[in-house]
């Protein structure tokens, strides 16, 4: 039913938008209706101690993996973050000039700002173009900045600011900044 109202919600009958939560959702009722199909118990089933090595695996890459991406030793993606805010971002701030250099289909998506700056959203870029999110991941950031540097020209004017996760407590995030030449080739 989860699945089912997400469907309805997200998809064509919905919002329309971000198609990717739409073979996902089917894949996971499909997977929830094969599993527990005919089980007298799924409760035990899902909690039991280990009995396979198959299932110990499991047990990592599902239960354990995950709690890792609190520490950054595991990607926010992989480990049910998507939609819960805890995942880092990436803007691209850019001169009039490097922002004239790049093509037309990434200049389409550069904004400028109440304050006058040239900023290229790499969520928003991702979302109009492929309609789903970008890869919240610094690696992943780092390599699409060099790219964008790449076709401007490599200007020095032209600065990937990462935001990190938002800290536990204080909900703060780390800011780094790197102009092309740092990005180097991603």
């Amino acid at each position: 039913m989860t699945h089912g109202l997400v469907l309805a919600l997200l998809g064509p009958l919905g919002h329309g938008q971000n198609y990717v939560v739409w073979p996902w959702n089917v894949a996971l009722a499909a997977l929830a209706v094969l599993l527990f199909w005919r089980d007298d118990d799924p409760a035990r089933r899902i909690l039991a101690p280990c009995r396979t090595a198959l299932q110990a695996v499991l047990l990592v890459l599902v239960g354990i993996l995950p709690a890792a991406s609190f520490a950054g030793w595991w990607d926010a993606y992989l480990s049910g973050a998507l939609y819960s805010g805890n995942i880092g971002a990436a803007v691209m701030v850019m001169s009039d000039r490097s922002a004239e250099r790049l093509p037309a289909e990434v200049r389409r998506h550069v904004k400028t700002t109440a304050e006058g700056v040239r900023v290229l959203d790499l969520w928003e870029w991702s979302v109009a173009e492929l309609r789903a999110p970008s890869y919240p991941e610094v690696r992943v950031f780092r390599r699409v900045g060099a790219e964008v540097c790449r076709r401007a020209g490599e200007p020095s004017d032209i600065l990937l600011v990462v935001f990190g996760r938002p800290s536990v407590f204080a909900g703060e995030r780390q800011i780094r900044r790197q102009d092309c030449a740092g990005l180097g080739r991603g």
